[in-house]
């Protein structure tokens, strides 16, 4: 493209002057007319001779775009282990991208400007991103944080207590839990939202579905607790207070607990045989049950 560059009342422009007119280039009725301001740009004949009023250059001038702008959020999050997308956007029609500074496991593509992948471990990085075409190129810092995966509870999902006996579980999660809690608890315990022990002494005989939580930045963990507290006379834990409870208290005073032989062949090991036990170890002079 040849433009033909005049001075001020058609006077000569020597070489080394400063523009300070504006230069109106006509591209056709399918563009439009572009006029650019050319105040404070110097005009350099190359054999330094005098260009007179007129006369053509014979130079070209090369139009550049205005530099991009990016458009894109400044902030951003993900999850250690979760997929992850960003895409750069960004004015004045880039025709490559960038970012530096990216959290291990993502990765930018410079024709497109998207970011992705996957992070492997959580952290806050300041992200340089950057949009380039023909006049230069724009950046802006993208604040990433990468928050670490939600707890999963790991502890039992199950407990039993007595009533008048001093109980504690100690809920337990992956991922570094910053927060624990237990809703439904029964009446006499407590739970440690700061360490995730629950404690106490419960006060009445109750089963209830406890549930339980641990939260970190990436989120929150779930697990149904089946806590059972039985009463103090029930002693096989069978939901019953009676005479099998009573015999086996009667065990419990004599020094036996446990059955260790099914002395009368009914192919069960129970409390039927722990009685017969006893009663042999007192000569038979103590004949109480079956």
């Amino acid at each position: 493209m040849t433009f033909i560059i005049f001075g001020f009342n058609q006077t000569p422009i020597t070489s080394g002057s400063l523009l300070t007119t504006k230069l109106t280039i006509s591209l056709g009725t399918a563009v439009g007319n572009l006029s650019l301001p050319v105040s404070g740009v110097f005009y350099s004949d190359p054999n330094g001779a005098v260009i007179a009023a007129g006369a053509s250059t014979g130079g070209t001038v090369s139009v550049l775009p205005p530099v991009p702008t990016i458009t894109s959020a400044g902030t951003a999050t993900g999850q250690a282990g979760t997929a992850f997308s960003y895409q750069i956007t960004a004015s004045n029609s880039p025709t490559s991208f960038n970012a530096t500074g990216l959290p291990a496991g993502l990765s930018v593509s410079t024709t497109t400007g998207l970011i992705s992948g996957t992070p492997t471990a959580a952290a806050t990085s300041n992200v340089t991103l950057s949009a380039s075409n023909a006049g230069g190129t724009g950046t802006r810092t993208l604040t990433l944080t990468i928050n670490p995966p939600a707890p999963a509870i790991t502890s039992a999902g199950t407990a039993t207590g007595q009533v008048g006996t001093a109980f504690s579980y100690q809920i337990a999660a992956s991922n570094s839990p910053t927060r624990f809690n237990a809703t439904g608890l029964p009446a006499g315990l407590s739970v440690s939202t700061t360490t995730g022990l629950i404690s106490g002494t419960p006060t009445a005989a109750a089963t209830s579905n406890v549930a339980l939580s641990a939260s970190n930045a990436g989120g929150t963990g779930t697990r149904t607790l089946a806590l059972t507290v039985y009463s103090a006379c029930d002693l096989n834990q069978d939901g019953a207070s009676n005479v099998v409870d009573v015999q086996l208290q009667v065990n419990q005073a004599l020094g036996v607990t446990a059955c260790t032989s099914d002395l009368n062949s009914d192919g069960a090991c129970n409390v039927i045989d722990i009685q017969r036990d006893v009663n042999a170890s007192l000569g038979l002079l103590c004949v109480v049950g079956p």
